[in-house]
């Protein structure tokens, strides 16, 4: 029997889950008391058509205060398609904005921008106060 199967090659882009997971390291490189936690999971389509297949992978970003038994809160979703890497939609779960990048460089703009916001600096400065 032939085999019907072509040879698969790596892609080069840099898939979300490694952008995110590294201004992850960057953060608890901070120093300030506070640690980064990145969960990934399969998630479901509201789609009828997807017929219950889990077609997402959800990154959820969260800022956890050791020093305060272990109070977490979600800073960021960011999700694709599991059989594509882009586009990456995000949800900036501290000021309810949503956002689509469709290249690496689109997610770490978007990505500055979510770590730059008012809300962002106010919510880690409030937990660093109570540490």
């Amino acid at each position: 029997m032939k085999n019907l199967w072509p040879e698969f090659q790596k892609k080069e882009e840099i898939a979300p889950k490694a952008i995110i997971n590294k201004q992850a390291e960057f953060f608890d490189a901070l120093g300030i008391g506070l640690r980064a936690n990145v969960s990934s999971v399969q998630g479901y389509d509201d789609d009828i058509l997807a017929f219950g297949d889990k077609i997402w992978l959800v990154h959820t970003f969260r800022i956890k205060a050791i020093a305060l038994d272990g109070f977490t809160f979600t800073l960021f979703r960011a999700k694709h398609k599991t059989t594509a890497m882009y586009p990456v939609h995000i949800y900036d779960n501290l000021t309810s904005i949503k956002y689509e990048a469709k290249t690496p460089s689109e997610l770490e703009t978007v990505l500055g921008e979510i770590f730059s916001t008012e809300e962002t600096k106010e919510a880690i400065k409030n937990v660093m106060s109570q540490l």
